[in-house]
């Protein structure tokens, strides 16, 4: 079932984003939660930054892109991922 064109299944961020709006987003933490929400933003044509302070999981994200897996399977999105913010983000 799709929800609105352009933003993934997801009803908890129907009341996030109006449509035909695209925001820079960092996330800072990119644990499970932070990156399964990073990944379907930045999927729906947000900019999105996850920000962390463990340097391998940034390193991998970045090198091979978030690994997001679930119901409908599993797929691989490219996003930045860094340990700071840069400045003017």
């Amino acid at each position: 079932m799709t929800l609105r064109p352009g933003l993934p299944d997801c009803p908890a961020l129907l009341f996030l984003i109006p449509d035909g709006v695209r925001m820079r987003i960092a996330i800072i933490g990119s644990g499970a939660m932070g990156s399964s929400f990073g990944g379907l933003l930045s999927e729906s044509g947000h900019q999105v930054l996850l920000v962390d302070r463990w340097g391998e999981h940034v390193d991998a994200i970045a090198r091979d892109g978030l690994r997001l897996s679930g119901v409908k399977g599993e797929k691989v999105i490219r996003i930045d991922a860094r340990t700071d913010v840069p400045a003017g983000f």
